[in-house]
């Protein structure tokens, strides 16, 4: 078994084997269940990132902080019933789809401080399958291919010259 990870064409085709596994139970996953993670990059903004309805979904905040303490993380699972997704109504301004890949800006207002706000998001969609079939395909291409041969170079016998030493 050591002799199949020979080399590094092995390692990178098992990673992204095992890339596109976990991927394709999370394109499985997300057919059912929400999953979400927030992340506070600072006191006025947050990545998060969700998978659910078979896509991706990279989510940048911009928004007003009125205390001074930095949130935590926040994890979220949310049953999926159908219908409607829930982003398929926000009130964007800019919007592009196409073919399961989609970006939106969204601005809100919030009350903050006796004063309104500007909020902001933007919203990157990828759907599962623009990730987990090129990773499938790439790994499988890096393991079934037949590693090279290295032929031992040939090494140059020095020149003798006529009249030389």
């Amino acid at each position: 078994m050591g002799e199949f990870f020979r080399g590094w064409k092995r390692k990178v085709g098992f990673m992204t084997l095992m890339m596109a596994l976990a991927l394709a139970g999370g394109w499985v996953r997300s057919a059912f269940v929400e999953d979400s993670i927030e992340i506070p990059t600072g006191r006025h903004s947050s990545i998060s990132l969700v998978s659910g309805y078979s896509q991706l979904l990279l989510k940048v905040d911009l928004h007003p902080c009125s205390d001074d303490t930095l949130p935590i993380p926040t994890w979220r699972s949310v049953k999926l019933w159908g219908g409607i997704r829930w982003y398929d109504d926000l009130p964007t301004v800019f919007q592009w789809e196409w073919n399961g890949f989609a970006l939106a800006e969204v601005p809100y207002q919030e009350l903050l401080d006796d004063d309104w706000q500007d909020y902001r998001s933007t919203y990157y969609f990828a759907p599962y399958w623009s990730i987990t079939i090129p990773l499938t395909l790439v790994s499988l291409w890096v393991l079934l291919s037949k590693p090279r041969q290295s032929s031992p170079k040939k090494i140059p016998e020095p020149i003798t010259g006529k009249g030389g030493v």
